[in-house]
């Protein structure tokens, strides 16, 4: 037997069941168990690491408990230090566990309910001046290194909430863009920016082109007003909008299939863009279901060496598919002119008579046969498809 780690999570606040289980997807360990907790404050997070007995040094089994994140960061930290949470060298460790002990101390106890949002807003205001600073200053795109930290999840997911908590705020378009890539990007979170949203944030919007936010459904007539669309060429389609869907969970719910009556049946998609430093960029679109871990997705690849496939950063993705996090489709790599990027398509999809996904925004769902999707990138963005099971 070897040692199992067990990791009870309270019911509030919610980001750090968020946080914690992004964390434990990023290592995919199996030693690693998520529970849930009846704590209702802020650090009931609870980690028991369990050792088993040792028949050679006649050294009986045990548990040792710790209460905290840093603990839960720790623990599964050392299930996979491959997956370097913590940073990769001792220094990037020390700035990891760093931002970590500050979000206990000083934003965490903020999210209680017996704080008032007066006090809770001027904490967050004062530490989104900090994060802003330290982003500006490392002129990087997370808060340690080059890569998605245990410090850039914790510390966006537990901002996240506060900001919600205090009607959001004021960002400045760094801290807006990090938040983007791992609160909602990489977390899966909702991000609320309040009335006074940044510059880039309030620029003009893109036209409304009948949409949805009433929950109704129905067919786009203007696909003019969606230039992805015009990429298509002869490729059959239809065009569905919808409320806007951030997650395939949300989507589910904001365009149950089929849409209309008549409309064909079929399958959404999930779609990840993924970058490895060494290995490039990937668009990864797979059935719902699949399982898209990155080290399975490594390994269907044929990466080889030292691989570390983390989700891309608001500019990458900004620059390669022209699009922000959660509008991410298929049709998106129409965008990638240089072919940095390599399409990465599941069998399930591509044998899928029909197929919904999002056109650059998540308020509208494309559908088309899933041969369809990959002749539009073999003969129209004329990018090389990799085909996984």
């Amino acid at each position: 037997m070897s040692t199992t780690r067990t990791i009870s999570l309270p019911p509030s606040p919610g980001c750090l069941a968020s946080a914690i289980k992004t964390l434990h997807s990023i290592t995919e360990s199996s030693s690693v168990s998520i529970v849930a907790s009846d704590k209702k404050e802020c650090s009931g997070v609870m980690t028991t690491v369990h050792t088993p007995s040792n028949s050679i040094t006649g050294r009986p089994s045990h548990a040792v408990s710790t209460e905290g994140v840093s603990g839960a960061v720790r623990a599964l930290d050392s299930a996979e230090p491959s997956a370097c949470l913590l940073g990769a060298t001792a220094e990037e460790r020390g700035k990891v566990e760093s931002w970590i002990e500050n979000v206990e101390s000083n934003l965490l106890t903020m999210l209680g309910a017996e704080v008032k949002v007066t006090l809770a807003k001027s904490v967050a205001e004062e530490y989104v001046g900090i994060v802003s600073k330290h982003l500006s200053v490392e002129k990087g795109a997370y808060l340690v290194g080059d890569y998605l930290t245990a410090a850039d999840v914790i510390t966006a997911c537990v901002l996240a909430e506060l900001m919600g908590k205090v009607g959001g705020m004021k960002c400045a378009d760094g801290l807006r863009k990090w938040m983007e890539t791992v609160a909602v990007g990489a977390c899966g979170m909702k991000l609320e920016l309040g009335e006074e949203k940044s510059a880039a944030a309030s620029k003009e919007e893109k036209p409304a082109a009948a949409t949805s936010s009433d929950g109704s459904i129905s067919i786009l007539t203007d696909s003019a007003s969606v230039p992805i669309l015009a990429t298509l060429g002869s490729i059959s389609h239809t065009t569905y909008t919808h409320s806007s869907a951030k997650t395939v969970e949300e989507l589910l719910v904001a365009c149950p299939l089929p849409p209309l009556p008549g409309a064909p049946d079929g399958t959404h998609t999930k779609n990840l863009f993924l970058k490895d430093k060494k290995h490039g960029s990937f668009l990864v679109t797979a059935h719902p279901e699949s399982d898209t871990n990155t080290k399975g997705l490594a390994k269907h690849l044929k990466l080889t060496g030292k691989v570390n496939l983390r989700f891309a950063d608001v500019a990458h993705l900004d620059k390669c598919l022209g699009c922000e996090p959660g509008h991410v489709g298929p049709m998106c790599i129409s965008n990638d002119k240089e072919k940095i990027v390599t399409v990465v398509l599941d069998s399930k999809i591509a044998k899928a008579e029909a197929v919904y996904s999002h056109p650059g925004r998540n308020d509208m769902s494309t559908v088309m046969a899933g041969k369809e999707l990959v002749k539009d990138n073999q003969e129209g963005t004329r990018h090389e498809i990799v085909l996984v099971d």
